[in-house]
């Protein structure tokens, strides 16, 4: 199938992480292509294209996006400047898209890539530790808190995940609930909840969790959602302030940043055969 969008980029995971990426890319003209899972435990939903996959639409810093099953919904999006969130799978997605570029942005961690190749695109970037520039990916981009954040990296990996975050209010990783154990995570809060020292926000069967200081519900995962232990399930802001809900971190803006350079180098060093475009003839088959 054909459509008059070309050189799509598929981002690889929904999440505020592939999010930013998404916005960055759409804003200087790239037609881009997440992919995400049903179901998957996605944390700052008020800024996660995942999250049209519930709502059926989401709009993040003025970029609409919607989810999209098959290759006929994805190029009428496209066109409307929508950011389509291919919801079929990622097996399907690579029968559906040829893409341009590629960007993981699972943000594993700890994990090691197994699904993410060379071959894949003419140019595959990962975001964060678990890929290596010149062996499964061509780029990987630091997402390490510090002074190398958002550095691109030609040959090797990035730095191990440290777990250090960003303090806000003095407030570091006490900000965040993980779960103890693999289970369904149930809760009665929203995202811009205000919340009380001590008050139970979720469980895991009988576990509880309980936020250790008053705030606001920056991120916290959908109520019904099955999550692996150690997975991060809420985010709490003790600024208060509802904006912050909305908005990306430094982190992920710098990210955002570093993937979009790396795509204007790699567009220079390869010449106008390259570059996206949104006036030719062929993006989807």
């Amino acid at each position: 199938m054909s459509t008059t969008l070309k050189r799509v980029i598929l981002i690889k995971g929904g999440g505020d992480i592939g999010t930013a990426v998404a916005v960055r890319l759409h804003r200087a003209d790239r037609p881009v292509v997440l992919v995400e899972s049903p179901g998957s435990p996605i944390l700052r939903r008020g800024i996660s294209f995942g999250a049209a996959i519930d709502l059926g639409e989401i709009v993040v810093e003025g970029v609409p996006s919607r989810p999209a099953t098959t290759a006929t919904d994805a190029i009428a999006m496209l066109t409307e400047k929508v950011v389509p969130v291919w919801t079929a799978g990622w097996a399907a997605a690579l029968d559906v898209v040829s893409p341009q570029v590629l960007v993981d942005a699972r943000m594993a961690k700890q994990e090691k890539n197994v699904e993410t190749s060379r071959d894949l695109a003419p140019l595959v970037i990962g975001l964060g530790p678990g890929f290596t520039a010149g062996e499964d990916v061509d780029l990987v981009i630091e997402t390490n808190h510090g002074s190398n954040l958002g550095r691109i990296i030609r040959k090797g990996s990035a730095e191990p995940y440290s777990g250090v975050v960003s303090l806000v209010q003095g407030r570091g990783k006490e900000r965040y609930l993980y779960a103890p154990t693999n289970g369904t995570f149930l809760t009665t809060k929203e995202i811009g909840t205000r919340i009380e020292s001590d008050e139970v926000i979720g469980r895991i069967g009988r576990e509880e969790f309980r936020a250790q200081f008053p705030g606001i519900v920056r991120g916290i995962v959908k109520s019904g959602t099955l999550v692996r232990k150690g997975q991060k399930l809420v985010d709490v802001d003790p600024r208060g302030v509802e904006s912050a809900t909305r908005a990306f971190t430094h982190r992920a803006l710098k990210i955002a940043e570093a993937v979009l350079l790396a795509i204007e180098e790699w567009e220079r060093r390869e010449g106008g055969d390259a570059s996206p475009c949104t006036d030719s003839t062929e993006s989807l088959r």
